[in-house]
């Protein structure tokens, strides 16, 4: 019998590992007999059975037969040999590889993957080995449905990995909306001075816009504000309001460009924006007598109920998110220097906070209870 490891240390339930590969729940576990080492050979997977001591193995699922890329090799990743069976097999698995080093979790590098995969399989425009062309990756990506924006951004990710593996086309600007783009990007850098980031959200709404909001028969000299209103509509089936926002001020900008320049009709630019009302929203932050109030509720008598008033009072004190205090482990506390080393995912750096007396005395409460077993001594 073999037992699968999560990657973080704890083992989960024996069951088939064939199928949890894709990070889904097998559908009844009892009907499938569980792995074994000749189960995993022809896919290129190692299954280790569990020790005399009753500590579960490690799960290590490998690529077999697909080449590395630029000196990318990804680490084990869950669903490997389902991969290998794509023609795209060696870009999937550089592809692991580089997400794994720019620091993404296990679940989103397996989305990713299996997004990237289903597109390039889908399309007979793309070659394994081959070179990829931004203009065709960003059409591809496009996709109906309510997973719509989680493939945009997939496809992002990936057009970014092959920029930085060096597989990506250089783009030849020769055609007229393409030279238009370059100098509408350098009026607004160097005339308007926008940072990076501004100049990169213009250029992909301006992309997005020429590529899907007008039509190639008229071009811009025929454009209408027909034509505006229903590019407006499709972008406020992925966005809301706040987002759609800035989008028609970067729509308003780009228009009286072009209208200034002869490159349109001149008053296109002038776009109903949607209306935000202040305190529509959800508050950004409680208010602390609310935040004091709920720690006050949270009972405290069995280990777990000791668990969520430790985690709830780092997040309120510490201003600590989710996933960091997940990550926490005891060789995080520094007992006698009195702080806290907390590995930060968003910004992939380490952050040393100081830790009050009230604190410390909180965490040796927690870590010291009689019947506080090894599960949520190492997770807590």
């Amino acid at each position: 019998m073999a037992r699968l490891c999560d990657g973080s240390g704890r083992s989960a339930p024996s069951f088939d590992a064939r199928v949890c590969l894709d990070g889904y729940p097998p559908v009844n576990p009892g009907l499938r007999p569980p792995p074994s080492a000749a189960d995993g050979v022809d896919r290129g997977i190692a299954v280790q059975p569990l020790g005399s001591d009753g500590v579960s193995a490690s799960f290590v699922p490998t690529f077999a037969s697909a080449p590395d890329i630029r000196g990318f090799s990804p680490p084990p990743t869950p669903g490997s040999w389902r991969y290998e069976e794509s023609r795209f097999g060696a870009e999937l698995k550089a592809l692991a590889g580089w997400l794994a080093e720019q620091g993404h979790l296990r679940h989103p590098l397996r989305l990713h993957l299996h997004r990237v995969r289903k597109v390039l399989d889908g399309c007979d425009r793309f070659q394994s080995g081959r070179m990829f062309k931004e203009e065709d990756l960003r059409q591809v990506f496009i996709v109906p449905g309510r997973s719509a924006y989680g493939y945009i951004c997939t496809g992002r990710i990936f057009i970014r990995f092959l920029a930085a593996t060096g597989r990506l086309a250089p783009v030849q600007r020769t055609d007229a909306l393409g030279l238009l783009r370059l100098r509408y990007h350098h009026y607004l850098a160097e005339v308007r001075g926008l940072s990076q980031q501004s100049l990169k959200q213009h250029g992909a709404t301006v992309a997005d816009f020429l590529s899907r909001g007008l039509t190639s028969d008229r071009g811009l000299s025929g454009l209408t504000a027909a034509d505006i209103e229903a590019f407006v509509q499709i972008k406020s089936q992925t966005n809301n309001r706040q987002s759609l926002q800035h989008i028609i001020a970067q729509m308003r900008a780009f228009l009286r460009y072009c209208g200034d320049h002869l490159e349109a009709p001149s008053g296109l630019d002038v776009i109903d924006t949607p209306r935000v009302y202040r305190g529509e929203l959800l508050p950004r932050a409680l208010d602390w007598t609310i935040v004091r109030r709920l720690l006050a509720s949270i009972w405290r008598r069995s280990p777990r109920d000791w668990r969520d008033y430790t985690v709830l009072h780092l997040m309120a004190y510490y201003g600590l998110r989710p996933s960091e205090i997940a990550a926490l482990r005891l060789d995080a506390v520094d007992w006698q220097a009195g702080t806290l080393r907390v590995d930060q995912r968003k910004t992939r750096s380490v952050l040393v906070l100081p830790l009050a007396a009230r604190t410390l005395c909180l965490l040796r409460r927690y870590l010291s209870r009689d019947n506080l077993d090894e599960n949520l001594r190492r997770t807590g």
